[in-house]
């Protein structure tokens, strides 16, 4: 099921989740400190499913859901996360306010 499927416009602009996974506590530290200096909402921790990995997840700022947009979006994400030796693991949209 697609954007377009769940009732989200090219207009609309919503805020991500997103989540990264590393091996090493210092990198999730180094990659928070790098996401935040975008101005998203972040944090790490050790990952529920595999003690040995550890998450760094969070929150954007509102993205507008043109194709063009989140695709830049989702490479510079990649792009930042192999900076850091972190895996982009997935991304979500935050449910909108009706």
């Amino acid at each position: 099921m697609g954007l377009r499927d769940s009732g989200v416009e090219e207009e609309d602009e919503l805020k991500i989740d997103y989540f990264f996974y590393t091996d090493t506590l210092e990198k999730a530290r180094e990659f928070e400190n790098e996401i935040r200096k975008v101005g998203y909402i972040v944090n790490h921790g050790t990952a529920s499913h595999d003690k040995s990995l550890f998450v760094v997840s969070g929150r954007t700022t509102p993205i507008r859901m043109m194709h063009e947009t989140l695709s830049s979006w989702i490479a510079e994400m990649c792009q930042m996360g192999y900076r850091s030796d972190c895996s982009f693991d997935h991304w979500s949209i935050v449910e909108q306010s009706k």
